[in-house]
Protein backbone atom coordinates (compact mmCIF):
# COMPACT_ATOMS: atom_id res chain seq x y z
CA UNK A 1 0.00 0.00 0.00
CA UNK A 2 1.19 3.74 -0.88
CA UNK A 3 1.90 6.24 1.24
CA UNK A 4 0.68 9.58 0.27
CA UNK A 5 3.55 12.24 1.01
CA UNK A 6 2.25 15.71 2.47
CA UNK A 7 3.73 18.67 0.48
CA UNK A 8 6.28 20.65 2.17
CA UNK A 9 5.41 23.94 3.40
CA UNK A 10 6.82 26.41 1.60
CA UNK A 11 9.55 28.57 3.59
CA UNK A 12 8.27 32.57 3.56
CA UNK A 13 11.19 34.63 2.38
CA UNK A 14 11.82 38.06 3.81
CA UNK A 15 9.40 40.65 2.91
CA UNK A 16 10.06 42.65 0.48
CA UNK A 17 11.10 46.60 2.16
CA UNK A 18 9.60 49.54 0.69
CA UNK A 19 12.66 52.19 -0.64
CA UNK A 20 14.48 53.96 2.17
CA UNK A 21 12.95 56.86 0.31
CA UNK A 22 9.04 55.89 1.71
CA UNK A 23 10.29 54.89 4.40
CA UNK A 24 11.83 58.29 5.37
CA UNK A 25 8.58 59.79 4.28
CA UNK A 26 6.64 57.91 5.99
CA UNK A 27 8.54 58.73 9.59
CA UNK A 28 8.23 62.29 8.41
CA UNK A 29 4.60 62.25 8.05
CA UNK A 30 4.45 60.76 11.28
CA UNK A 31 6.30 63.40 12.98
CA UNK A 32 4.02 66.37 11.32
CA UNK A 33 0.74 64.33 12.84
CA UNK A 34 1.96 63.54 16.15
CA UNK A 35 4.29 66.56 17.31
CA UNK A 36 1.74 69.31 16.68
CA UNK A 37 -0.46 67.06 18.91
CA UNK A 38 1.69 66.73 21.86
CA UNK A 39 2.47 70.52 21.59
CA UNK A 40 -1.35 71.16 21.67
CA UNK A 41 -1.93 69.13 24.38
CA UNK A 42 1.27 70.72 26.20
CA UNK A 43 -0.31 74.28 25.60
CA UNK A 44 -3.74 73.03 26.98
CA UNK A 45 -2.34 71.50 30.09
CA UNK A 46 -0.26 74.97 30.45
CA UNK A 47 -3.47 76.56 30.00
CA UNK A 48 -5.37 74.49 32.39
CA UNK A 49 -2.70 74.97 35.39
CA UNK A 50 -2.64 78.70 34.06
CA UNK A 51 -6.42 79.14 34.62
CA UNK A 52 -6.61 76.85 38.29
CA UNK A 53 -4.04 79.31 39.38
CA UNK A 54 -5.31 82.70 38.08
CA UNK A 55 -8.70 82.69 36.31
CA UNK A 56 -10.08 80.15 38.54
CA UNK A 57 -8.70 81.58 42.07
CA UNK A 58 -10.43 84.90 41.31
CA UNK A 59 -13.74 83.52 40.83
CA UNK A 60 -13.83 80.91 43.71
CA UNK A 61 -16.45 81.52 45.96
CA UNK A 62 -14.75 82.30 49.76
CA UNK A 63 -18.05 83.07 51.48
CA UNK A 64 -21.91 81.42 50.85
CA UNK A 65 -24.18 83.41 52.48
CA UNK A 66 -27.59 81.94 52.12
CA UNK A 67 -28.27 82.18 48.70
CA UNK A 68 -25.45 84.51 47.74
CA UNK A 69 -21.74 83.24 46.67
CA UNK A 70 -18.80 86.33 46.52
CA UNK A 71 -16.43 85.76 45.22
CA UNK A 72 -12.08 85.58 45.93
CA UNK A 73 -11.91 88.85 43.68
CA UNK A 74 -14.66 90.60 45.91
CA UNK A 75 -12.51 89.82 48.61
CA UNK A 76 -9.23 91.11 47.61
CA UNK A 77 -11.36 94.07 46.84
CA UNK A 78 -12.67 94.46 49.92
CA UNK A 79 -9.40 93.78 51.93
CA UNK A 80 -7.85 96.92 49.54
CA UNK A 81 -10.70 99.13 50.31
CA UNK A 82 -11.18 98.37 54.13
CA UNK A 83 -7.28 98.98 54.86
CA UNK A 84 -7.68 102.36 53.02
CA UNK A 85 -10.87 103.49 55.28
CA UNK A 86 -9.80 102.28 58.07
CA UNK A 87 -6.27 103.34 57.93
CA UNK A 88 -4.95 99.59 58.84
CA UNK A 89 -1.87 98.09 56.79
CA UNK A 90 -3.45 94.64 54.67
CA UNK A 91 -0.54 92.90 55.94
CA UNK A 92 -1.49 93.20 59.54
CA UNK A 93 -3.09 89.60 60.43
CA UNK A 94 -6.27 90.91 61.95
CA UNK A 95 -7.77 92.02 59.12
CA UNK A 96 -8.69 89.31 56.59
CA UNK A 97 -10.82 88.27 59.68
CA UNK A 98 -12.66 92.04 59.95
CA UNK A 99 -12.73 92.21 56.10
CA UNK A 100 -14.75 88.72 56.35
CA UNK A 101 -17.03 89.71 58.79
CA UNK A 102 -17.58 93.02 57.61
CA UNK A 103 -19.01 91.29 53.97
CA UNK A 104 -20.92 88.69 55.80
CA UNK A 105 -23.04 91.89 57.82
CA UNK A 106 -23.15 94.03 54.78
CA UNK A 107 -24.47 90.76 52.61
CA UNK A 108 -26.89 90.42 55.45
CA UNK A 109 -27.86 93.85 56.08
CA UNK A 110 -28.80 93.64 52.18
CA UNK A 111 -30.71 90.96 52.36
CA UNK A 112 -32.73 92.07 55.44
CA UNK A 113 -33.56 95.44 53.57
CA UNK A 114 -35.07 93.37 50.74
CA UNK A 115 -37.31 90.92 52.94
CA UNK A 116 -38.40 94.70 54.60
CA UNK A 117 -38.84 96.11 51.35
CA UNK A 118 -36.65 99.09 51.73
CA UNK A 119 -35.29 101.01 48.96
CA UNK A 120 -32.60 103.50 48.44
CA UNK A 121 -32.59 106.39 45.94
CA UNK A 122 -29.68 107.40 43.93
CA UNK A 123 -29.70 110.77 45.31
CA UNK A 124 -29.49 109.62 48.57
CA UNK A 125 -26.34 107.78 48.03
CA UNK A 126 -24.42 110.93 46.09
CA UNK A 127 -26.18 112.91 49.23
CA UNK A 128 -24.36 110.89 51.84
CA UNK A 129 -21.13 110.74 49.48
CA UNK A 130 -21.01 114.61 49.29
CA UNK A 131 -21.57 115.41 52.60
CA UNK A 132 -18.89 112.89 53.84
CA UNK A 133 -16.56 114.79 51.38
CA UNK A 134 -17.78 118.27 52.46
CA UNK A 135 -16.68 116.50 56.24
CA UNK A 136 -13.15 115.67 55.41
CA UNK A 137 -12.65 119.34 53.95
CA UNK A 138 -14.50 120.47 57.32
CA UNK A 139 -11.51 119.02 58.83
CA UNK A 140 -8.86 120.92 56.37
CA UNK A 141 -10.34 124.43 57.85
CA UNK A 142 -12.33 124.73 54.12
CA UNK A 143 -16.00 124.05 54.10
CA UNK A 144 -16.96 124.90 50.03
CA UNK A 145 -16.47 122.93 47.52
CA UNK A 146 -17.76 123.60 44.06
CA UNK A 147 -19.12 120.37 42.03
CA UNK A 148 -15.92 120.11 39.90
CA UNK A 149 -13.71 120.20 43.58
CA UNK A 150 -16.04 117.45 44.89
CA UNK A 151 -16.05 115.60 41.57
CA UNK A 152 -12.43 115.60 41.77
CA UNK A 153 -12.08 114.93 45.74
CA UNK A 154 -14.75 111.85 44.72
CA UNK A 155 -12.21 110.33 42.03
CA UNK A 156 -9.35 110.62 44.24
CA UNK A 157 -11.15 108.33 46.99
CA UNK A 158 -11.91 105.88 44.24
CA UNK A 159 -8.49 105.75 43.32
CA UNK A 160 -7.31 105.38 46.40
CA UNK A 161 -9.69 102.74 47.69
CA UNK A 162 -9.37 100.68 44.50
CA UNK A 163 -13.00 100.61 43.81
CA UNK A 164 -15.31 101.34 40.79
CA UNK A 165 -17.83 104.18 40.87
CA UNK A 166 -20.57 101.41 40.96
CA UNK A 167 -18.76 99.59 43.32
CA UNK A 168 -18.38 101.83 45.63
CA UNK A 169 -21.95 103.72 45.57
CA UNK A 170 -23.03 100.08 46.08
CA UNK A 171 -20.98 99.90 49.55
CA UNK A 172 -22.60 103.55 50.38
CA UNK A 173 -26.64 101.88 49.43
CA UNK A 174 -25.67 99.04 51.85
CA UNK A 175 -24.37 101.53 54.90
CA UNK A 176 -27.67 103.55 53.88
CA UNK A 177 -29.97 100.45 54.55
CA UNK A 178 -28.53 99.67 57.58
CA UNK A 179 -29.20 103.01 58.75
CA UNK A 180 -32.96 102.72 57.41
CA UNK A 181 -32.89 99.14 58.83
CA UNK A 182 -32.27 101.03 62.44
CA UNK A 183 -34.98 103.37 62.00
CA UNK A 184 -37.06 100.55 61.41
CA UNK A 185 -36.20 99.03 64.57
CA UNK A 186 -36.42 102.46 66.27
CA UNK A 187 -40.02 102.90 65.18
CA UNK A 188 -41.13 99.14 65.58
CA UNK A 189 -39.62 97.95 68.40
CA UNK A 190 -38.17 100.82 71.03
CA UNK A 191 -40.81 101.64 73.15
CA UNK A 192 -41.48 105.11 73.79
CA UNK A 193 -41.45 105.18 77.65
CA UNK A 194 -39.59 102.78 80.49
CA UNK A 195 -38.77 102.54 84.12
CA UNK A 196 -36.05 104.91 84.30
CA UNK A 197 -33.64 105.81 87.44
CA UNK A 198 -31.72 109.11 87.77
CA UNK A 199 -28.24 107.67 88.52
CA UNK A 200 -25.04 109.35 89.88
CA UNK A 201 -21.58 106.83 89.11
CA UNK A 202 -18.17 107.19 90.21
CA UNK A 203 -15.70 105.17 87.86
CA UNK A 204 -12.22 104.30 89.31
CA UNK A 205 -9.64 102.12 87.68
CA UNK A 206 -8.46 99.50 90.14
CA UNK A 207 -10.41 97.81 93.36
CA UNK A 208 -7.86 98.91 96.01
CA UNK A 209 -9.38 102.87 95.15
CA UNK A 210 -12.75 101.38 95.01
CA UNK A 211 -12.45 100.50 98.24
CA UNK A 212 -10.73 103.55 99.56
CA UNK A 213 -13.37 105.96 97.86
CA UNK A 214 -16.28 103.55 99.42
CA UNK A 215 -14.86 104.36 103.12
CA UNK A 216 -14.59 108.14 102.63
CA UNK A 217 -18.81 107.17 101.51
CA UNK A 218 -18.95 105.77 104.93
CA UNK A 219 -17.29 108.86 106.52
CA UNK A 220 -20.30 110.51 104.86
CA UNK A 221 -18.30 112.50 102.01
CA UNK A 222 -19.94 114.36 99.05
CA UNK A 223 -20.93 111.66 96.75
CA UNK A 224 -20.21 114.30 93.34
CA UNK A 225 -17.15 115.17 95.08
CA UNK A 226 -15.75 112.46 95.34
CA UNK A 227 -16.67 111.81 91.74
CA UNK A 228 -15.46 114.93 90.63
CA UNK A 229 -11.63 113.85 92.16
CA UNK A 230 -12.08 110.17 91.81
CA UNK A 231 -13.25 109.50 88.53
CA UNK A 232 -11.08 108.42 85.46
CA UNK A 233 -14.14 109.70 82.72
CA UNK A 234 -13.87 113.22 81.98
CA UNK A 235 -16.93 113.67 81.42
CA UNK A 236 -17.84 112.18 84.85
CA UNK A 237 -15.62 114.03 86.77
CA UNK A 238 -16.78 117.35 84.95
CA UNK A 239 -20.37 116.67 85.61
CA UNK A 240 -19.65 115.28 89.43
CA UNK A 241 -20.90 112.14 88.59
CA UNK A 242 -24.38 113.57 87.25
CA UNK A 243 -25.83 110.72 84.80
CA UNK A 244 -29.12 112.17 84.88
CA UNK A 245 -32.11 110.12 83.98
CA UNK A 246 -31.30 106.68 82.41
CA UNK A 247 -33.65 104.05 80.62
CA UNK A 248 -33.96 100.53 81.35
CA UNK A 249 -31.35 98.83 78.77
CA UNK A 250 -28.95 101.71 77.79
CA UNK A 251 -26.57 100.21 80.08
CA UNK A 252 -27.35 96.67 80.37
CA UNK A 253 -23.88 95.70 82.05
CA UNK A 254 -25.13 98.34 85.00
CA UNK A 255 -29.23 97.48 84.27
CA UNK A 256 -28.76 94.76 87.22
CA UNK A 257 -27.23 96.77 90.15
CA UNK A 258 -28.74 100.51 89.61
CA UNK A 259 -32.55 99.51 88.99
CA UNK A 260 -32.43 97.17 92.10
CA UNK A 261 -30.79 99.90 94.47
CA UNK A 262 -33.69 101.85 96.57
CA UNK A 263 -33.81 105.67 96.11
CA UNK A 264 -31.33 107.36 98.15
CA UNK A 265 -28.66 103.95 98.38
CA UNK A 266 -25.23 103.26 97.68
CA UNK A 267 -24.00 100.69 95.79
CA UNK A 268 -21.07 98.62 97.16
CA UNK A 269 -18.34 98.79 93.91
CA UNK A 270 -18.57 96.32 91.49
CA UNK A 271 -16.34 95.40 88.21
CA UNK A 272 -17.86 96.70 84.34
CA UNK A 273 -16.23 97.53 81.11
CA UNK A 274 -13.94 100.75 82.04
CA UNK A 275 -13.08 99.41 85.73
CA UNK A 276 -15.07 99.73 89.29
CA UNK A 277 -18.42 101.56 89.53
CA UNK A 278 -19.27 103.35 92.55
CA UNK A 279 -23.36 103.85 91.66
CA UNK A 280 -25.94 105.99 93.55
CA UNK A 281 -29.65 106.15 92.57
CA UNK A 282 -31.75 109.97 93.62
CA UNK A 283 -34.54 108.83 91.84
CA UNK A 284 -36.82 106.39 89.76
CA UNK A 285 -39.44 106.66 87.14
CA UNK A 286 -41.92 103.59 86.37
CA UNK A 287 -43.04 104.83 83.11
CA UNK A 288 -41.09 107.51 81.74
CA UNK A 289 -40.85 109.16 78.10
CA UNK A 290 -37.25 108.09 76.97
CA UNK A 291 -35.39 111.04 75.01
CA UNK A 292 -34.79 110.31 71.12
CA UNK A 293 -30.83 110.08 71.87
CA UNK A 294 -31.44 107.22 74.08
CA UNK A 295 -33.54 106.05 71.57
CA UNK A 296 -31.47 105.94 69.28
CA UNK A 297 -29.16 104.23 71.43
CA UNK A 298 -31.40 101.25 72.11
CA UNK A 299 -32.64 100.75 68.28
CA UNK A 300 -28.50 100.55 67.55
CA UNK A 301 -28.16 97.78 70.02
CA UNK A 302 -31.75 95.98 68.85
CA UNK A 303 -29.68 96.75 65.12
CA UNK A 304 -26.76 94.50 66.85
CA UNK A 305 -29.13 92.25 68.62
CA UNK A 306 -30.61 91.76 65.43
CA UNK A 307 -27.03 91.19 63.33
CA UNK A 308 -26.35 88.79 66.06
CA UNK A 309 -29.45 86.91 65.38
CA UNK A 310 -29.15 87.01 61.53
CA UNK A 311 -25.53 85.18 61.82
CA UNK A 312 -27.00 82.13 63.97
CA UNK A 313 -29.66 81.54 61.90
CA UNK A 314 -28.27 82.20 58.46
CA UNK A 315 -26.29 79.68 56.27
CA UNK A 316 -22.82 80.91 56.38
CA UNK A 317 -20.26 78.99 54.23
CA UNK A 318 -16.57 80.34 54.55
CA UNK A 319 -14.46 78.49 52.16
CA UNK A 320 -10.75 79.98 52.64
CA UNK A 321 -7.89 78.27 54.35
CA UNK A 322 -4.25 80.08 55.91
CA UNK A 323 -3.27 79.58 52.54
CA UNK A 324 -5.81 81.12 50.47
CA UNK A 325 -5.85 84.53 52.42
CA UNK A 326 -2.40 85.00 52.17
CA UNK A 327 -2.77 84.88 49.03
CA UNK A 328 -5.05 87.48 48.85
CA UNK A 329 -3.39 89.63 51.33
CA UNK A 330 -0.48 89.55 48.77
CA UNK A 331 -2.95 90.76 45.57
CA UNK A 332 -4.19 93.15 47.35
CA UNK A 333 -1.15 94.74 48.02
CA UNK A 334 -0.46 95.26 44.49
Amino acid sequence: MSRKLKPKPKLAGPKKQPPRWKRDKSISLYLWIIIPIIIALAVGLVGYWGYTSHVSAWNQTVVKINDTDLNMSYYVKMLRFYSYVSRILVTDASLPEQVMVAIIENELIKQEAEELNIEVTADEITAVINASLLTEQEAEGNVTLSQSELSNRYQSRLDQSGLSNDEYRDFVNTVIRGEKIQIYLKDTTVPSASEQVYLHLIVLADEETAGNVTRLLEQGRDFGNLSAEYSVIESLREERGDMGWIPKGVYTELDDVIFSLEVGNISEPFQSGQGYYIAKVSAKADNMEIPDEYRGILATMEFNSWLNSAKETSIIEVYLDDDQVAWAVSQAQK
